[in-house]
């Protein structure tokens, strides 16, 4: 490449109206040193024709930057520079000067559809200047090759009749691999480039190539002599025909008509084995160029359009010599079924589809003409199930599950009839598990379930037949992983983790013998996130956190190699999703927050490429719920709000194109439980109890679907366990305990299924608790008593198992917050004082996590002032004035953190009234005077809720107590 070109050059193409508005953009462009800048009022003689001159400049120009305007949006001379630019391939940078009514509707075409730069009087001129910049640089050094070679190209086009040559040696190698490594934003290479650079190779009639050049080049050669194979044969055949007349006609010349006959017959055999070869060498390079696209680490598929365009064009020139030929149909058939995995790889869903399509219709034309041709078949089944795959992901479901049918049905016919071929077993395997895939989706796991078997069966026979081929060993890791994704559904942890284990297994071994296989690390990376999902169920966070990261660690390696491959950036998005997950579960808020931050951003590129595309659709919605998930958590209630409704309405209209899909249903109930919270935390009880019925109703028709599926059955219990808690704070108790108990007992049945599963025993806890609730606000204290030394017990087996779990921790020390008070009630002290103390001692060591968590410091302030109120009762006042005290002034710190939460400030007054009561009278009046002052200043402003309406009176009354006891 050249390397001497050192400055950039730009050419700005606007309006004459607009000198005024384009001077301090020019004048600051024009200061920088790396670039030259073109402009027709400064570099057109006054003397010379400007059409031929603009012309030259803009094909000098690496890139064009259009100032947008009124008056520019309207010029015929501005539309004919951006139809040549575009015409060129050359960047455009729309700028946008002055408002236009309707940007996309009047901005000339070539510029309508790119993101603008807005340098208009209201925007900030120094950062606009700076997207300029970013723009011109970006990929700089690739599209000042892309201007050299388009002119080298154009004066070779107009010396063609001169002699004028192409490229040659190391000069051609280097164009061809800037070809090849296009980067993702530049524009593409123009279709005389792309002619220039085969011809330039052609013209070095060199045999030895490397990597997909070879191929490609070999490509261009094979269908050359393909056709004139073909010519040949047909030729040969014409010859035979001919003598064949002679034959019949001149009895009389007979001998020399056996000769020409034989002769002719001599000609057609030879045609007839060189086009044979010239045909299967033309097949097998397609495949080359497919594969090599697919598995190549480092190459990048956004080239994928330069390289399999001239493939196929080489193809259909070969067609052309004899369009109905059957051999040749079935070429190209074959051709675009291997496209088609190429295009979905980079996400180009529509061509994907529109290429197997393509191959569908030509391979069932070919049967119709032979029924029983058996590569034809098979043929036709992949098509089928290419079909399938990417029906499926535009949400599809019906439509995919009747192609994957057709494609096994063939299958199965072709299998029956060869038994021993390893191929077609293989291929009836990947069949069933597609099928138990849709199956899985629509919630039939008994179905899913029988085809995973069947399709792990054929493989592990398969595998005791070759058992050093390693695609056998990875079928049966494939199959594992998908047997383990049915027991983690039907909650069986232990099974799930040990298929996953066994699949993962098998991945790292097949690692080991060939480390560059990026279908093999992809596969490694998911099998360690569904090992860590298991770890996490089991309580392990630790073991699951380092499971993801190895995960994502890989992700990101095979997205860096090649970021056009939105299967693997996808990957990155899934697991910086589950790592958000745990660090945001471990209190890290700065750490998840970036994850999910960095997640959403993928997901919206993804979907940007290819809004119809469900699955990543559905990865938007749910990085929403996230960010939203951690914005309610810090507080941003209506940040919280906004994410929510855009990932509902994502959901509501994914559920409104399948209305039986499960998974999109479940979403959906999901998206209403964080709204119903949302709502709740708002004060919104009625909005919150109806949408959260309309979630329970949804949850109730999932489970009566599968009642073997646990994860619906959680989400059943979680939303009754939100009803009631609505129930419950309206001040129906008796809806409320109906609510947990029924979300108890499905829980308990789900720890039956996996006593070991953390997260069902977490919620065992947290029904017992709720109980717990509703029977200490009855006053039925032996009940409430019995609900919360239950959920202590399954708490600190908890802890047993994670000790570092901060959830569980908090909910230790409320619960031991709950059995103190509830004890000291039934005056027991002794045990009432060691809950409290022990309740002490868990809010310590959370703070010591992190000492700014105001719900931590709440927890240790209510802890001491439970061991103060018992102190005050054995009449220990140096002691009870020391844990009011403490408690005092955690509050007071707590209140001056946020002045306008009444909460606090409510929470203080408590507490100084609580060390009142330990108090000398003239300390004990102060006290009160300041608690007084903190109520009476929350009545005036309305802030005092139904059951502290009374406190002003009370402290009134305390207050006039201890100045008499004063006296």
């Amino acid at each position: 490449m050249n390397a001497q070109a050192v400055k950039t050059k730009l050419f700005i193409s606007y309006s004459r109206q607009d000198d005024a508005r384009i001077e301090p953009l020019y004048a600051a462009l024009v200061a920088r040193d790396d670039l030259t800048v073109f402009r027709d009022i400064h570099d057109i003689l006054p003397s010379e024709a400007w059409q031929p001159r603009l012309e030259k400049l803009i094909r000098e120009s690496d890139v064009m930057l259009f100032a947008i305007s009124p008056a520019s949006v309207s010029s015929e001379i501005c539309a004919w520079e951006l139809d040549l630019a575009a015409a060129l391939n050359k960047r455009i940078i729309p700028v946008v000067l002055e408002p236009v009514a309707d940007l996309r509707r009047e901005v000339p075409e070539p510029a309508a559809k790119l993101n603008y730069i807005f340098l208009t009087d209201a925007d900030d001129f120094a950062a606009g200047l700076g997207k300029i910049t970013y723009a011109i640089n970006l990929d700089i050094g690739w599209i000042r090759e892309h201007t050299r070679l388009a002119e080298l190209a154009a004066r070779w086009q107009a010396g063609q009749t001169v002699g004028a040559q192409p490229l040659r040696g190391g000069e051609l190698e280097e164009a061809e691999a800037w070809l090849l490594s296009k980067p993702q934003d530049a524009p593409e290479p123009t279709a005389l480039q792309r002619r220039f650079l085969l011809e330039s190779r052609r013209a070095q009639s060199r045999r030895q190539r490397r990597g997909l050049t070879v191929a490609l080049a070999a490509l261009a050669g094979v269908a050359l002599l393909a056709g004139f194979a073909f010519v040949q044969r047909n030729a040969a055949l014409e010859n035979e025909a001919r003598a064949q007349r002679q034959t019949e006609i001149a009895l009389a010349e007979t001998a020399r008509a056996e000769a020409a006959l034989t002769q002719a017959g001599a000609e057609r055999d030879r045609a007839e084995r060189n086009f044979d070869t010239a045909r299967a060498a033309i097949n097998a390079l397609v495949f080359d160029i497919a594969q090599g696209l697919q598995d190549a680490q480092g190459l990048r598929l956004e080239s994928l359009n330069a390289i399999l365009s001239r493939a196929e064009a080489a193809v259909m020139e070969l067609r052309a010599s004899d369009p109905e030929n059957a051999d040749l149909r079935q070429i190209e058939a074959a051709m675009r079924v291997e496209f088609a995995e190429v295009y979905a790889g980079s996400g180009a869903r529509q061509q994907a589809l529109a290429s197997a399509l393509r191959a569908q219709e030509l391979l069932a034309g070919l049967l119709d003409s032979a029924p029983g041709n058996r590569q034809w078949q098979r043929d036709l089944s992949v098509a089928l199930e290419r079909i399938g795959d990417l029906r499926l992901q535009a949400g599809e479901v019906e439509a995919a599950l009747a192609v994957f049918t057709e494609g096994l049905g063939i299958r199965r016919g072709l299998a029956s009839a060869a038994p021993r071929d390893a191929g077609g077993q293989r291929d009836i395997s990947i069949s069933l598990e597609r099928i138990g895939a849709l199956h899985l989706r629509a919630g039939d796991s008994a179905a899913a379930l029988a085809a995973y078997r069947e399709g792990l069966d054929i493989r592990h026979r398969l595998a005791a037949r070759a058992p050093t081929d390693a695609q056998a060993q990875r079928d049966i890791a494939v199959s594992l992983n998908n047997i383990g994704d049915l027991h983690q559904r039907a909650g069986d942890t232990v099974a799930a983790l040990s298929a996953y284990r066994e699949g993962l297994q098998i991945t790292r071994a097949l690692l080991a013998g060939n480390p560059g296989n990026t279908l093999w690390q992809r596969s490694l990376a998911v099998s360690l996130n569904r090992v860590g999902d298991m770890q996490l169920r089991g309580g392990d966070r630790a073991a699951a956190l380092a499971s993801y990261r190895e995960g994502l660690e890989i992700t990101r390696a095979l997205a860096a190699s090649d970021p056009g491959n939105t299967l693997w950036l996808r990957d990155v998005a899934i697991s910086l999703g589950k790592i958000g997950d745990l660090q945001r579960a471990a209190g890290d808020l700065t750490a998840a927050r970036a994850a999910f931050a960095e997640a959403l951003e993928i997901a919206r590129q993804l979907a940007a490429r290819d809004a119809g595309n469900t699955e990543w659709q559905r990865d938007i919605a749910i990085s929403l719920e996230r960010v939203g998930d951690l914005q309610l958590q810090a507080g941003d209630t209506g940040a919280a709000r906004e994410a929510y409704a855009e990932g509902m309405e994502i959901r509501r209209q994914l559920l409104a194109t399948d209305p039986r899909n499960t998974q999109w249903q479940r979403d959906v109930s999901l998206g209403l439980d964080r709204i119903g919270d949302l709502q709740r935390r708002a004060g919104e009880m009625t909005a919150a109890l109806a949408t959260y019925r309309e979630a329970l109703a949804i949850e109730r028709q999932l489970v009566a679907v599968d009642q073997q599926n646990t994860g619906w059955q959680r989400g059943l219990a979680i939303t009754l366990n939100k009803i009631g808690d609505l129930q419950f704070g309206a001040g129906d108790a008796e809806a409320a305990l109906a609510a947990y108990g029924e979300a108890l007992e499905i829980a308990r049945q789900l720890t039956a299924i996996a006593p070991r599963d953390a997260q069902w025993q977490h919620d065992v806890a947290y029904g017992l608790n709720r109980i717990g609730e509703v029977h200490l606000q009855a006053g039925a204290v032996p009940e409430a008593l019995a609900a919360f030394d239950a959920a202590l017990a399954v708490i600190r087996n908890l802890l047993a198992a994670e000790p570092d779990n901060l959830q569980w921790q908090r909910d230790l020390a409320v619960t031991l917050l709950k059995t103190g008070y509830l004890h000291a009630r039934a005056e027991d002290f002794d045990a009432a004082l060691g809950a409290f103390q022990a309740s002490e001692q868990a809010a310590r060591r959370l703070l010591a996590v992190d000492a700014a968590q105001a719900l931590w410091q709440e927890d240790l302030a209510r802890s001491l002032d439970g061991i103060g109120a018992l102190h005050l009762h054995r009449e220990d006042r140096a002691a009870a004035q020391r844990a009011y005290g403490e408690a005092l002034a955690v509050r007071r710190n707590l209140a001056a953190t946020d002045p306008e939460d009444a909460a606090p400030k409510a929470a203080l007054a408590v507490g100084l009234y609580n060390l009142s009561q330990a108090s000398a009278p003239a300390r004990a009046a102060e006290l009160l005077r300041e608690s007084l002052d903190i109520v009476d200043g929350l009545a005036r402003q309305g802030a005092l809720t139904g059951e502290q309406q009374g406190w002003p009176e009370f402290l009134r009354a305390a207050l006039v107590q201890v100045q008499a006891d004063s006296e």
